[in-house]
């Protein structure tokens, strides 16, 4: 606490007069009205007196501001907490936390192409194509024929999709060509549409007869599978692009 010094008392001494009123004149007697005798009021003398004040002895110490000083602050009141929770904007950090900076993600660096003109440009991607067309000429998939303008010609497109393994890294490349259905139309160029899938029913049977009889279930992937049947309609499709027939190229 802040030191203080105390003072010894003080004796002050305070002339005090007594004050007595100054003698007024008589009243004037008017001739009609009764005579009133006054007699001269007392004579009061002066009288000098002093007074001597008894102070206690003043004690500095630091007095409050009557009132209270207010500095302007811009930040809104923070808001009540509701939760025994210390957030970061309550202690001032806003650095992020180092445990998630070292977070690591392995992306893949090989990306799918979506056109012929970029898969063509990578080796990889072009003997892929080519193995697909190599096991669809090895299976008599068409024959090349001369257009005719009553026929509907189907185009069609490369499809490339990578295929990985369990750990993540890449298996294989594989390309598939598909035609455009979509130019078709219905009750002119088909009838009826199929899709020569397995059902689902059929997988859980297997699966449920391995378990039973404890067998060891192995996955594999077929690169080509080709549907063995006629077709009851002819399709015309167009060649493959980059595999056109140098010999027949309107074909």
């Amino acid at each position: 606490p802040p030191s203080s010094s105390i003072s010894p008392p003080m004796e002050i001494p305070l002339p005090i007069t007594a004050w007595s009123p100054s003698p007024s004149p008589p009243p004037s007697i008017s001739p009609h009205a009764p005579a009133i005798t006054t007699s001269p009021p007392p004579s009061i003398s002066h009288h000098h007196h002093h007074l001597f004040l008894h102070m206690p002895p003043a004690q500095t110490s630091p007095s409050p501001s009557p009132f209270p000083i207010s500095l302007p602050n811009d930040s809104p009141p923070p808001a009540p907490k509701t939760h025994s929770m210390i957030t970061r904007l309550q202690t001032g950090s806003i650095k992020p936390n180092p445990r998630y900076i070292a977070h690591l993600t392995e992306l893949p660096l090989e990306i799918e192409p979506k056109t012929f003109t970029q898969a063509s440009k990578l080796s990889h991607w072009h003997n892929a194509m080519l193995e697909e067309y190599n096991a669809l000429m090895k299976n008599n998939t068409w024959i090349l024929v001369p257009p005719s303008p009553s026929h509907n010609i189907v185009g069609n497109k490369w499809v490339y999709r990578i295929k990985r393994k369990a750990d993540g890294s890449i298996d294989r490349y594989k390309a598939r060509l598909v035609a455009k259905g979509y130019t078709q139309e219905s009750g002119i160029d088909y009838f009826e549409t199929f899709s020569p899938v397995i059902k689902p029913t059929t997988i859980r049977i297997v699966l449920t007869l391995a378990v039973s009889h404890n067998w060891v279930v192995r996955q594999l992937d077929v690169n080509n599978a080709f549907l063995q049947g006629t077709l009851s309609e002819d399709v015309y499709m167009s060649q493959p692009q980059g595999f056109v027939n140098t010999q027949y190229p309107h074909h």
